[in-house]
């Protein structure tokens, strides 16, 4: 696989590793494998639909590239133009939408999504691509440095420093590096819903299997049996032209009915079943079907997106900055803020915040779906309002300042 070799000839030697033995201590198991992407979860629709709410909120985040100054406290916004680059075209095959839609849904589906950083000859990141791995195995050496050595589609391998990983996990209990997988946990109810599938499938088909047996009283030949089954069928059950609903027949043959008991699964139970699944990716029949309320997709926002949303922004942060280069204030913020899905009321009702400068006009203007305007992003205030610290002047009746 001539793409992924030439990548992994381009990732850097970790260097800058903490004294030997350090995190072996941490680590109980040595070797920890993961399996990677589930084909049987992503062949679900109830699975799929469970997913992509949150894949598709999380693509709409605006990644940025925050630098602090320590002494200020003031904040520069994609201060480096190949930051700013990386961050909106991390590879040239995907833009950052696509690429955390991808993350996302590897990471709901397995438990684990990881992201290579190639580095350029200065060491700082240049590109980000995301590793359709089959499993993921993360080993420590003897000097306390963890690797990740993967299984790719076709079947080669290679070993990876968990320092040059973008590493997102799902739930994450039993493994000191890996996510746990949803598979054991989702697997009964993805039998019942599998079997549920099946049983209307076959009950559909059976109804056009054999639904009379005629009995020959007398002897024939196989042609003669045949044939009067054929006629019976044709003059009884596929007259299309208005019969009456009498069968005949004379007293050398005997029909009876065939009662066809298929079991068809009860639509309570099945949409029980559905439910635990939504219940499983704390999602719900609203908001997959886009039906939900400002106040219910808040409620979504919180619980589900900005947990992930958070996970994201430290994880880039730590993994593409050094640490020297965090000290100095330099950070990876997701925007995604839950007024986005805010009512247009709500929205409207946030135009006071502008000049009480709580927002700019171009803050307002995003959560508008507006684009910026020039001179928008200068904080404005009332002039009956100051910061507590520049305390005005109080005037008498007379208009005398005291």
């Amino acid at each position: 696989m001539g793409f992924w070799s030439e990548l992994w000839a381009k990732v850097r030697s970790p260097t800058g590793r903490a004294g030997k033995g350090v995190r072996v201590g941490m680590v109980k198991d040595q070797r920890q494998t993961i399996m990677g992407w589930d084909r049987d979860l992503w062949a679900s629709d109830i699975v799929r639909a469970a997913i992509r709410p949150k894949a598709k909120a999380i693509g709409k985040m605006t990644v940025h590239h925050i630098r602090e100054n320590g002494r200020t406290g003031e904040k520069a916004v994609d201060p480096e133009a190949y930051m700013r680059f990386l961050l909106r075209e991390p590879n040239p095959y995907m833009t950052m939408q696509v690429m955390l839609e991808y993350m996302v849904t590897r990471k709901e589906l397995t438990g684990n999504a990881f992201a290579l950083i190639v580095r350029d000859e200065n060491g700082l990141p240049a590109e980000l691509y995301p590793i359709p791995c089959v499993t993921a195995q993360a080993e420590v050496d003897g000097d306390g440095e963890i690797f990740v050595e993967f299984t790719l589609s076709n079947r080669s391998r290679t070993r990876v420093s968990y320092a040059d990983l973008i590493h997102l996990r799902g739930d994450f209990g039993e493994s000191d590096i890996l996510g746990t997988s949803p598979k054991k946990a989702l697997s009964q109810d993805m039998e019942v819903l599998s079997a549920s599938d099946q049983s209307i499938v076959a009950a559909v088909k059976n109804s056009s299997v054999v639904r009379w047996i005629m009995k020959m009283l007398q002897p024939k030949r196989n042609e003669d049996v045949k044939k009067a089954a054929r006629d019976f069928a044709e003059s009884f059950l596929m007259s299309e032209d208005g019969g009456f609903g009498v069968a005949a027949h004379d007293n050398t043959v005997e029909l009876t009915p065939v009662n066809q008991t298929d079991y068809v699964p009860n639509a309570a139970n099945v949409d029980r079943v559905v439910k635990r699944i939504y219940s499983f990716y704390n999602t719900n029949e609203k908001i997959v079907q886009s039906t939900y309320s400002e106040n219910e997709w808040i409620a979504y926002y919180e619980s589900a997106v900005e947990p992930d949303v958070v996970q994201i922004s430290e994880e880039f942060s730590r993994k593409i900055f050094t640490r020297r280069e965090r000290a100095l204030g330099n950070r990876i913020l997701c925007e995604a803020a839950s007024l986005q899905y805010a009512s247009l009321n709500t929205k409207l009702s946030m135009i006071s915040w502008v000049d009480r400068g709580a927002l700019s006009v171009n803050e307002l203007r995003s959560l508008m779906t507006l684009p910026p305007v020039p001179g928008g992003d200068v904080m404005v205030r009332r002039l009956d309002t100051a910061p507590v610290d520049e305390g005005g002047t109080e005037t008498t009746e007379g208009g005398e300042e005291k």
